[in-house]
């Protein structure tokens, strides 16, 4: 079961379709102030004034996952330590990572050795609890932090996660709900007074069903437990909650796609891929599901040609058709705006369009600006150290910012970076 490693397709790959242009008006467009009406001049200005603000670095945030980290950081330190040095330095104001048994963050991805010393049995709320992953709530500047949780489970090859290619029984899925239930009262117990939000979350439920589907499930169990899977996971979280009611914390949870207008079908000789015609997770799997937000990982967005086109199609289109399953809580929250971006990226191996990355980037961070979408996450700080593309990393092997890294640190600092800790050419 490869997690996060899909990111190996170039961008002509992906499949680029010309989106639906109409752009829903921001809900202050209508706005009549009386400046506005003195002369045409002002009432243009008036109106970038109303729907306009600057971007809050709160709610864009960076995905620190099994990368390669400058000099490769010692395990006395390790990737969340280094992360929170580079966090610092950009601005980011939420960071996302991952919270489960195949990764600590110390050793190499599935390593034998991770977690070595921690009591057993490893749980979600035992890991939430050792320095490096506590410390990262304690920062005052990380205002978010998302969590793409998975329960511990060990089937005889070590921390792993629940096995959702077979029958699920009821002992597994209680097991989950625990894990799940600990971690949410656990945050509360100890940050319950902070004004921080922990978002929490499962990655792409699309690749879940794909990896079903390939493994021989048929589609109903690929279903049926995915679902299950996304179920146990919100109720666990809104459960905590109740038992926090004056908490000043936010922790939230929500069910992450990354198919839109592509989707699930069988090709021939048996293998289900991503194509044109057939299902995926907004149609089958969502509807059945209550949830506090949607996270939307726009791999499908980035390919297109006109990014902030297809951005707010993308939106729009999810935000209306998951609207009615969203939670009092999250209606709360975020309001009408409830998709999250959970990823994006561009790689420097992709043969991109002029102004790339900067243009493709700007695109998701004006949508957060402008309100349109509460969260966007890129993929990723350090450079993938699996699958064949691997270039996504704000930073390098030196330690120096890459043009993606220039480019969110110029939206997020307001400011160019200092020459000497760019190695993008285009300074």
């Amino acid at each position: 079961m490869a997690h996060f490693t899909n990111r190996a397709a170039s961008v002509s790959e992906r499949v680029p379709r010309k989106a639906n242009a109409a752009l829903r008006k921001h809900p202050l467009a209508d706005a009549r102030g009386s400046v506005c009406l003195l002369v045409a001049a002002i009432a243009a200005l008036c109106s970038c004034w109303l729907c306009g603000e600057q971007l809050p670095p709160a709610r864009v945030g960076v995905y620190v996952w099994s990368g390669q980290a400058p000099g490769q950081a010692p395990a006395a330190h390790g990737e969340l330590t280094a992360a929170a040095g580079e966090q610092r330095r950009f601005g980011f104001g939420a960071m996302r990572i991952f919270l489960g048994g195949r990764y600590d963050y110390l050793h190499p991805l599935r390593s034998p050795e991770r977690f070595a010393g921690v009591a057993r049995p490893l749980t979600l709320a035992r890991i939430l609890a050792l320095p490096r992953f506590k410390s990262l709530l304690e920062r005052p500047e990380l205002r978010t932090l998302w969590l793409t949780a998975y329960p511990v489970f060990d089937y005889g090859q070590g921390p792993d996660e629940i096995d959702l290619r077979r029958p699920v029984s009821e002992a597994e899925w209680r097991r989950e709900y625990d894990q799940l239930y600990e971690a949410a009262a656990w945050l509360y117990a100890n940050f319950g007074g902070r004004d921080k939000v922990v978002l929490i979350s499962n990655h792409e439920a699309d690749e879940k069903l794909l990896e079903i589907l390939n493994a021989g499930g048929a589609p109903e169990l690929a279903v049926g437990n995915v679902a299950r899977d996304l179920e146990v996971r919100f109720r666990a979280v809104s459960d905590a909650r109740r038992k926090f009611p004056a908490a000043r914390l936010k922790v939230l949870s929500g069910a992450e796609i990354s198919l839109w207008k592509l989707k699930l079908a069988p090709a021939p000789g048996g293998k289900w891929v991503k194509a044109g015609q057939g299902w995926n997770a907004l149609e089958a799997v969502l509807p059945r599901l209550s949830f506090d937000f949607v996270s939307f990982s726009a791999w499908e967005i980035v390919a297109q040609a006109d990014v902030p086109a297809a951005l707010r199609a993308a939106l729009d289109d999810i935000g209306q058709r998951t609207g009615p399953r969203v939670s009092q809580a999250g209606k709360a929250f975020f309001g009408e705006s409830h998709v999250l971006i959970g990823e994006f990226g561009f790689a420097r191996e992709w043969k991109l369009p002029a102004g790339a990355p900067g243009a493709g980037i700007d695109a998701f961070l004006n949508a957060v600006e402008r309100g349109h979408v509460p969260y966007a996450v890129y993929w990723q700080l350090y450079d993938n150290t699996e699958g064949e593309v691997k270039g996504f990393g704000l930073v390098d092997g030196a330690g120096r910012m890459t043009c993606s890294g220039v480019a969110l640190f110029r939206r997020l600092r307001a400011a160019a970076p200092p020459a000497a800790q760019v190695s993008c050419a285009a300074k």
